[in-house]
């Protein structure tokens, strides 16, 4: 016992076969079966839903003429056009001009633009991976001293558990700046269409007010920000209800922020097919290979190489 035991020892400080080279024009292939696991915890792990915040405002999108240029936030509608030469800012500057009235422009808000609106909020995750399946390994000598290592694992099956808690969203700084301010606008506008003065206004100019109206403030509207009053500056925990917040093929009129993440990081997820592929390079970087019937058993060896993820970086698991 003692004997064998020394044998095992000395074998893995003196036999590295991981990292050994072959002789020159030498192939190797080798067939094993493996089995994988991996354990992963994270407490208050931090997050920022910039999606969800660039509808309120998007301090990314730029054009040559304005620095925010979005028509899909709430910062500057009155830059969407209503025809081919006037902005909705514009054509409501002369309006009010002309008839002398102050209804809303919907110029850009009184806002700080160098802050994110995007909710912010932290989780805990516990996950857990199984594999296992048949590695394929080729080695090749391409000299004594460098030895290419290609190794290819098939996964047979790949599953993982995950599970979430703890997890807490935080309201949007500033959000209520654009609530407060598209309910003014809405209520002007409410107020103005039910008095003689819309009425007595010609009604070219009447529909074109309308057309702004419902542009912004109806559920089908082009740019519609009803979904604001819903929301208000808490997104998350007011539910989400408009469609650019719903996943496609989710069915329902509002999501919250548990379905979401039962939507996307189910609780068990199986798959299978081919793993992270790793190549590279083992090289002899000081005395003879461990092969040489004149190596004295002091060398040296190094590996270079890389990892290549296989696989779609965002896809559908099975559900199970």
């Amino acid at each position: 016992m003692k004997r064998i035991l020394t044998y095992i020892v000395l074998s893995s400080l003196i036999y590295p076969k991981s990292f050994s080279t072959l002789p020159n024009n030498v192939f190797r292939f080798n067939f094993e079966r493996f089995n994988s696991e991996f354990n992963w915890s994270s407490n208050n792990y931090p997050f920022s839903l910039n999606g969800i915040g660039y509808n309120y405002f998007n301090l990314l999108e730029h054009n040559d003429s304005m620095r925010f240029s979005s028509n899909q936030d709430l910062y500057y509608l009155g830059s969407t056009n209503i025809d081919s030469v006037s902005t909705t800012e514009s054509w409501m500057i002369n309006f009010n001009e002309n008839h002398g009235y102050t209804l809303p422009t919907f110029g850009p808000q009184n806002i700080d633009t160098s802050q994110s609106f995007a909710p912010r909020g932290s989780f805990s995750e516990n996950k857990k991976n199984n594999g296992s399946g048949i590695k394929v390994k080729l080695e090749y000598g391409m000299s004594n001293y460098i030895t290419f290592v290609l190794s290819i694992p098939f996964y047979e099956i790949y599953k993982t558990q995950q599970s979430y808690s703890n997890l807490k969203v935080d309201r949007i700084n500033q959000g209520n700046l654009f609530l407060e301010s598209h309910n003014n606008n809405k209520i002007q506008l409410d107020n103005f269409f039910n008095s003689n003065n819309f009425s007595n206004l010609h009604y070219g100019i009447r529909d074109t007010l309308k057309m702004i109206y419902n542009m912004f403030y109806t559920d089908n509207g082009q740019y519609s920000v009803n979904w604001l009053f819903h929301s208000k500056d808490d997104p998350i925990n007011n539910l989400l209800i408009d469609n650019r917040f719903l996943p496609k093929d989710f069915y329902g009129d509002s999501v919250s922020i548990e379905e979401l993440v039962s939507y996307y990081y189910p609780k068990i997820r199986t798959g299978n097919g081919v793993g992270d592929i790793d190549f590279g390079f083992n090289i002899l970087i000081s005395g003879l290979p461990e092969w040489s019937i004149n190596s004295n058993g002091n060398y040296v060896y190094g590996q270079l190489g890389l990892s290549i993820p296989f696989g779609k970086t965002l896809s559908q698991f099975i559900n199970s």
